[in-house]
């Protein structure tokens, strides 16, 4: 019977994360006080470090596209609305 892995949250792995960045213990003592295997810790670690930027770029690029996006679907949405008001209309003509 294999071992479901436990699901850890994020606030969970970011706090793991910081504690090995600042070196107070190693990666191996925060593994065992926590029972899991130090590639997961490392793990995580590296994803921070290689994904950390897209925390702060993702954000702004969204709230500058979002007003934009938003007009577009309005427009999107009328036009459908009066799309389907006239082939209405032209199927009662027939």
């Amino acid at each position: 019977m294999s071992k479901v892995p436990k699901q850890r949250s994020s606030e969970f792995k970011l706090k793991l994360v910081l504690e090995a960045l600042k070196g107070e213990k190693t990666i191996a003592q925060l593994a065992s006080e926590n029972e899991m295997h130090p590639k997961q810790i490392q793990r995580w670690k590296t994803l921070l470090l290689e994904e950390g930027e897209n925390i702060f770029t993702h954000k702004t690029i969204q709230k500058q596209s979002d007003p934009d996006k938003e007009k577009l679907l309005n427009i999107i949405d009328q036009l459908s609305l009066e799309l389907e008001f006239l082939k209405k209309k032209l199927k009662r003509n027939d």
